[in-house]
C-alpha cells in the first residue's frame, strides 16, 4: 500500500473536488481512502465510491459500478451542506447501508480495514483543516460474494430477498 500526504491550504479544500477525485478512482477500479476533516471518501475495485460522515453514521453513494451517481452538495466559504441518502454501519467485513425508507443492504468485499482506520484515525491524524491521507489499497477483490455471504442472509444487491433466492446462482457462474 502506498501512502501520500498532501498539504492543502484552507482555500484549496473543496468537497466537490474530492468527490470528483474519488469518483474518478472508482471509474478506474482503483481502491482509495481519503479523509477530509471528519469526512471519509472511499472508492473500491468494484467501481463503487462513497462519502461517509462517521460522527452521525451518514452515507452518500457517489458511484456504483464505475458510474457516477447524482449528488446534492452545496458549498460556500467555510460551510457545506450534503443531502445524505443513507445511514451506514460496519460489522466486521460487512458495510451495511439503509436508505430513508429503512430498506437496507449488506455489501461484502469493500476494504473495511482501511475504511475503519480512516473512520477511527490515530491521534496524530486528527483534523488539522487539511486532507490527511490518500491511500491506494492494494488488495485483490474477491468476485465470489457467496464465499463471504451466507445463503440465508439478505442479498448484497439490496433487493430484500435472501441471497440464495437472488444472486447466489449468478455469482457462482461468474
Amino acid at each position: 500500500m502506498t501512502t501520500r500526504k498532501q498539504q492543502l491550504s484552507r482555500e484549496q479544500i473543496n468537497i466537490k473536488r474530492e468527490v470528483d477525485y474519488i469518483v474518478r478512482r472508482a471509474a478506474e477500479r482503483d481502491a482509495r481512502v481519503v479523509t477530509l476533516g471528519p469526512l471519509v471518501f472511499f472508492s473500491t475495485q468494484t467501481g463503487d465510491a462513497w462519502l461517509l460522515d462517521p460522527s452521525d453514521h451518514l452515507a452518500l453513494c457517489l458511484a456504483r459500478d464505475g458510474d457516477p451517481r447524482p449528488v446534492n452538495i452545496s458549498e460556500s466559504e467555510g460551510t457545506f451542506a450534503i443531502d445524505w441518502e443513507m445511514t451506514y454501519q460496519i460489522s466486521g467485513d460487512r458495510f451495511i447501508v439503509a436508505d430513508r425508507s429503512g430498506q437496507s443492504r449488506t455489501i461484502i468485499g469493500y476494504p473495511m480495514r482501511e475504511i475503519t482506520d480512516a473512520i477511527q484515525p490515530s491521534p496524530e491524524m486528527k483534523w488539522s483543516g487539511r486532507p490527511q491521507v490518500a491511500r491506494q489499497i492494494e488488495r485483490p477483490f474477491d468476485e465470489g460474494h457467496d464465499r463471504l455471504l451466507g445463503r440465508n442472509e439478505p442479498c448484497w444487491c439490496g433487493s430484500g430477498k435472501k441471497y440464495k433466492h437472488c444472486h447466489m446462482k449468478a455469482d457462482r457462474t461468474t
